[in-house]
């Protein structure tokens, strides 16, 4: 129940055929689909660690567990009302609580079918009852067991709080400043405004309210803080697990400000309804894993499952590893540099003795790399980030500059369009908006393409659906320069509008300018300015054949050849007489020379 890149939520349940892919020849190894990672029904089955089995009797410990008296009618009412989590709620995702009785190992974890692990708030030591709510009195074993099984395949999630979150490297003191507010701009802003509203501001309860004041070297994002800017929510990097300072902001009565009842009544009661919708939508994304390798144009490729193929595209396969986790994986083939002729217009060339000409090698037998990603995607559920992304590469060391994208092109069937949030991703994460809210209650997005040299702006002025033809988009190209082109790119498309409209992204692609990164190395190098460059200096004293060999970036080689021929100086040079002169002219007469097509006057070697 991971993402490696926490942006947004992620729903994908595309079905994957071919992929158009011209210009760089590349074998890659896109998104791979975990099925609930172990699980075998299409509930999300939450897990929880009971309090009553490793408390002591200090502080009411075991009341601070999804069994525990400050949960049982609050939180767990809500989890489970149909009107909130379920096929006709709120968010169309269903949750089957079960206690987690065997903990002994990772495959026992395994066995009991996990999808999200809520843990404990155990701060009771069981022998003595001394309470310190900075320590996790759960036995150290049972605490790696569930961080290991965390890592073991990324959508498990675990959500630790107080000492329990000592684990994954973080430390907690008692020193929140109500209220808690959310940090702007953070990858899971959804927990703070998702399906079921916003929350500028929260609160942590009971006598203990925790802050972090020790994080892990392996990395963190803090996503909210108290009054005084201290961290009290955060995303592990590691293991992207969810991780709080304090277990109260989960509680009722007392202990914290979750209403009793499944209804939605106040701040913490949308916060913690968001976040277990947040932990919804990671069971049921996909697991990201991607690898390359590089081939050239003749060679055959081999799938995962066997399959040899010789053709662009994209294909598909499913997969099953040891632990259960079903993967579906796709594979993207594409072609690279053909041996061509890279002197095709003059493989030939002729130059007078001792004279110099330049050659121009520059390899242009390639298109505009075009990617095409043809597969449909439904739009659902809301408020989710539906991604369609293509892994793009050949570029090298070139950054996003002006005219580097030419299009990008989508088209969206939606009957209410004023709905959809549509979002390019570029490698580095910056953002640019192509279409927002826009379009009223019209239909569809239609062969709508966004340029650097459209005239308008998508939206503006007369512009209508289904928006066909070319357009600006909302925000300015150049809040995506600077980057690298080589990377993963995303199509981000949001319906920000529970209204039961379901959208399907049907395709879209992203066109580049032919900038690919070649290296050049002419063969024969005698009589060259440069041997290493495309457009060099010939002036040979004998006739000779250049040889250039222009290699990919992926190895994949073109070789080519030009001939110069020289033509040797064997008329006599004419003999001038002076006519006459004056300040501002010269007439000079010479007898023709046999042969002669033209003359060259020099005067004190000026030229």
């Amino acid at each position: 129940m991971k993402i490696k890149n926490p942006l947004f939520f992620i729903n994908r349940r595309s079905n994957i055929t071919r992929l158009s892919l011209i210009g760089c020849l590349f074998l890659l190894t896109l998104p791979i689909q975990a099925q609930d990672c172990c699980d075998i029904d299409d509930l999300v089955d939450l897990c929880y660690l009971s309090g009553a089995d490793y408390c002591g009797f200090g502080g009411n410990c075991p009341a601070y567990s999804m069994d525990g008296d400050f949960m049982i009618n609050a939180l767990v009412l809500k989890l489970t009302s149909s009107d909130n989590f379920g096929p006709n709620g709120t968010v169309n995702c269903e949750f089957n609580l079960k206690k987690l009785e065997d903990v002994s190992s990772v495959q026992a974890i395994r066995d009991c079918g996990c999808d999200v692990i809520f843990m404990p708030a155990v701060f009771s030591d069981p022998v003595t009852n001394n309470i310190n709510s900075t320590e996790s009195y759960i036995p150290e074993p049972i605490l790696q067991n569930v961080y290991d099984w965390s890592l073991e395949c990324e959508n498990n999630l675990v959500i630790a709080t107080q000492g329990e979150a000592t684990q994954w490297g973080y430390t907690t003191e008692d020193a929140n400043i109500n209220p808690n507010t959310p940090i702007s701009g953070t990858s899971f802003n959804s927990i703070f405004d998702g399906p079921f509203g916003s929350v500028d501001f929260f609160s942590q309860g009971g006598g203990f309210q925790g802050v972090f004041t020790g994080t892990p070297s392996t990395g963190f994002e803090f996503l909210a803080q108290d009054a005084n800017g201290n961290p009290t929510v955060a995303i592990d990097e590691v293991s992207n697990d969810i991780l709080l300072g304090d277990i109260g902001i989960f509680m009722s009565g007392g202990a914290g400000a979750v209403s009793t009842g499944p209804e939605i009544n106040n701040n913490n009661d949308i916060l913690v309804c968001n976040l277990f919708a947040l932990a919804c939508a990671l069971a049921e994304q996909e697991v990201r894993t991607r690898v390359s390798h590089e081939l050239c144009v003749g060679e055959l490729v081999t799938l995962p499952d066997g399959q040899v193929v010789d053709e662009a595209g994209f294909y598909i396969d499913t997969l099953s590893s040891f632990n259960g986790c079903d993967s579906i994986i796709t594979t993207s083939v594409a072609y690279g540099v053909e041996s061509a002729s890279i002197f095709q217009n003059f493989d030939s060339l002729l130059v007078c003795t001792n004279d110099t000409i330049v050659i121009d090698g520059t390899f242009r037998n390639y298109p505009d790399p075009f990617y095409e990603i043809p597969f449909e995607q439904t739009i659902d559920p809301f408020f989710t980030n539906v991604i369609s992304e293509v892994l793009v590469t050949g570029f090298g060391s070139l950054v996003l500059s002006p005219d580097i994208v030419q299009s990008v092109c989508i088209n969206i069937e939606h009957e209410n369009l004023e709905d959809l949030v549509v979002l390019l991703i570029a490698p580095d994460g910056s953002v640019l908006e192509l279409s927002t809210i826009n379009g009223g209650t019209g239909d569809n997005y239609t062969n709508t393409c966004f340029t650097e040299t459209a005239s308008s702006i998508i939206g503006t002025g007369t512009s209508s659906p289904p928006f066909t033809g070319t357009w600006l988009p909302e925000t300015d190209w150049s809040s995506i320069y600077g980057g690298s082109v080589d990377g993963v790119w995303q199509l981000v498309v949001r319906d920000e509008n529970d209204n039961n409209i379901v959208g399907t992204l049907l395709d879209w692609s992203i066109t580049f300018a032919p900038e690919l990164e070649f290296t050049y190395q002419w063969e024969t190098s005698v009589g060259l300015s440069c041997t290493d460059c495309p457009i060099t200096n010939a002036f040979p004293s004998v006739p000779t054949l250049y040889y250039l060999t222009t290699t990919d970036i992926f190895g994949c080689v073109s070789l080519d050849s030009v001939s110069i021929s020289l033509i040797e100086i064997l008329l006599p040079a004419p003999i001038a007489s002076c006519v006459s002169a004056s300040s501002s002219s010269i007439q000079l007469n010479w007898d023709s020379i046999p042969g002669a097509y033209g003359y060259e006057v020099n005067i004190n070697n000026t030229g």
